[in-house]
């Protein structure tokens, strides 16, 4: 038999099915998100409520920032998030900020939607998105809505 069997090969020689790693999501609201404008700051969102009753946070550093006149963006590189205080994934994405409202006597509303790609620590790939209702000038935002699956 040759040298270097590969797990499929074994996985058949011995009738048995591939490891298979378990998809894990969860999703929640709550918390805040702080985006300074600085490249090399981080990108925070902490103390998010989930639905099976834990916590989840994320901080992603920032690679760029650019701010228009209606909407500023950022870039974001080897983060982490956790849940329940244990890294589950490392991150990298991008933000955006866009604001409507305003005028005379007009409210002005912002939101901050953040789309990661994620990395387990088994190799599986997944996603991250947060969506956050801020104040204008980049004010911190309250989480409305975290998704996470890996």
């Amino acid at each position: 038999m040759k040298q270097g069997l590969t797990l499929f090969a074994l996985a058949c020689a011995l009738g048995t099915a591939l490891p298979t790693f378990a998809q894990e999501s969860v999703t929640g609201s709550g918390g805040t998100l702080t985006a300074p404008t600085t490249v090399g700051q981080n990108i925070t969102v902490t103390n998010v409520t989930l639905s099976n009753g834990g916590t989840a946070s994320l901080s992603c550093p920032i690679t760029f920032f650019g701010a228009g006149t209606y909407q500023w963006n950022w870039s974001c590189f080897g983060g982490s998030l956790n849940v329940d205080g244990s890294k589950v994934a490392s991150l990298s994405g991008t933000m955006t900020l866009t604001c409507s409202g305003g005028g005379r006597g007009g409210r002005t509303t912002c939101w901050h939607i953040l789309s990661c790609n994620a990395t387990a620590s088994n190799g599986a790939s997944g996603a991250v998105s947060v969506h956050a209702k801020g104040g204008a000038n980049n004010a911190p935002g309250t989480v409305t809505a975290f998704t996470a699956s890996w």
